[in-house]
C-alpha cells in the first residue's frame, strides 16, 4: 500500500485555451499533486491510500468520490464540518505557442488548511503501507503543516517504510530561504527524491549548468552528483523538460544511483500537449510503481517518463493511465497507432 498526503483543489478552467478575460464558462477538474499520484498509482495497479481533509459539503464529497471513481482508497479522507469550510481553487489558463500558461490560487481557509497535528494518528494510517510519497507544497501551507509531515515522515522511518519526495517547489507558496531551511529537515528521511534543475537551484542553489533554464542530461548529471553528495540519498530522479513553444515541450528523464554513481536516461518525447499539469505528478506515480514491481533502472525510468508523457495528452490534473498503455508507447516509441 502507497499512502500519500497533501490537499486538492478544484481547477477551473476556460475551455480550448481562451484567456480568463474572456471566459464565460470553465471546465472543472479535482486535482492536487499527491492525490494525482495516488490516482495515477491505482490506474497503473497498484494500491493506493490518500490523506487530506475536504470540507463537508456537496463540493468536498464530490472530491473524494473522484478518489473512489480511480480507485484510490479514502479511509483516511476526513470532512470539516466548521463554519466556512472550502475546497481550495486555482484558476489554469491554458498556454498555446508562444503564450505561457497562467496559474491563479485561492486557497486561503481551505478545509485542509485548518488541519492540525493532533488530527492524525500516523500509525494508523500507515497500516499495511510500505510506501509513502508528499511533496514540497504540502508542508508550504503553513508552519503546522511542516510539523505534521516530519510527524509523518518519523512514523514512516519508524516502520522503515520507503520515502518518495517531490521538491515541487512553488514560490508563489514560500520564499527559497523557508523552503531551503524546511526541506533540510525532510532530506535526512528520504529514499527516492524527485525534482528538476529548476527546483534544485531554486531552493538549494544547486548550479549545474545554465542556471534554472539547463535542462540539458550534462546539466542533470551534475546536479544529481551534487545532490547526492549534499543530501546522502538513495536515488534521485530529474525531469529534463525542454520547453519549445507552450504546445511542444521534449521530455525525458534520469535516474541516479548513489551507491554506483550511475546516471540511467530515458527515451527523449516530443509532445504536442494537451495538458501539462499534473505531468510530474504522473512520472512519480510511474517511477514509484516500476521501484514497487522490480523493475530494472533502465525500464524503471523509461517507464516513467512514458506515462508522464501520456499524461500531457490528457485534460485535467489526473492521469488515468494504464500499465500497458505505458509499455505500448515505449515499444512503438509514440507512433500514436490506432489499438484494436
Amino acid at each position: 500500500m502507497i499512502v500519500t498526503f497533501g490537499e486538492m483543489l478544484l481547477r477551473l478552467s476556460p475551455p480550448a485555451h481562451l484567456r480568463l478575460a474572456q471566459a464565460s464558462s470553465f471546465d472543472a477538474y479535482y486535482g492536487g499533486a499527491e492525490a494525482n499520484t495516488a490516482v495515477c498509482l491505482s490506474c497503473l495497479g497498484e494500491a493506493a491510500r490518500h490523506v487530506t481533509r475536504l470540507p463537508a459539503n456537496a463540493i468536498g464529497r464530490a472530491c473524494a468520490g473522484e478518489l473512489a471513481r480511480y480507485g484510490v482508497d479514502t479511509s483516511c479522507v476526513s470532512f470539516d464540518y466548521g463554519e466556512n469550510s472550502r475546497l481550495g481553487l486555482y484558476f489554469c489558463e491554458n498556454g498555446a505557442s508562444q503564450r505561457a500558461s497562467q496559474v491563479l490560487y485561492d486557497r486561503q481557509n481551505s478545509a485542509f488548511t485548518r488541519l492540525k497535528r493532533g488530527d492524525f494518528d500516523w500509525e494508523s494510517i500507515f497500516d499495511n503501507a510500505d510506501w509513502f510519497h508528499f511533496t514540497g507544497i504540502t508542508p508550504a501551507l503553513s508552519k503546522e503543516m511542516e510539523e505534521i509531515v516530519l510527524d509523518a515522515c518519523k512514523e514512516a522511518k519508524r516502520r522503515k517504510i520507503s520515502i518518495s519526495f517531490d521538491i515541487n517547489y512553488r514560490a508563489g507558496l514560500w520564499s527559497r530561504e523557508r523552503a531551503k531551511e524546511t526541506l533540510n529537515r525532510f532530506l535526512p528521511y528520504v529514499t527516492l527524491l524527485l525534482a528538476n534543475n529548476g527546483s534544485l537551484f531554486d531552493v538549494f542553489g544547486i548550479d549545474a549548468g545554465n542556471g534554472a533554464a539547463d535542462s540539458s542530461p550534462e546539466a542533470a548529471l551534475a546536479a544529481a552528483k551534487e545532490a547526492s553528495k549534499r543530501f546522502a540519498i538513495p536515488e534521485i530522479a530529474l525531469t529534463m523538460r525542454r520547453s519549445h513553444s507552450a504546445s511542444y515541450n521534449g521530455w525525458s528523464a534520469m535516474l541516479y544511483s548513489r551507491e554506483s554513481k550511475q546516471a540511467i536516461y530515458s527515451p527523449n518525447y516530443n509532445i504536442e500537449i494537451v495538458d501539462r499539469v499534473g505531468g510530474g505528478d504522473a512520472f512519480a506515480a510511474g517511477l514509484i510503481f516500476a521501484k514497487r514491481r522490480g523493475f530494472d533502472a533502465q525500464h524503471a525510468v523509461s517507464f516513467a517518463a512514458a506515462v508522464s508523457c501520456l499524461k500531457h495528452t490528457i485534460p485535467g490534473d489526473m492521469a488515468p493511465v494504464r500499465s500497458e498503455e505505458a509499455e505500448d508507447l515505449l515499444a512503438d516509441n509514440g507512433a500514436g497507432l490506432i489499438r484494436r
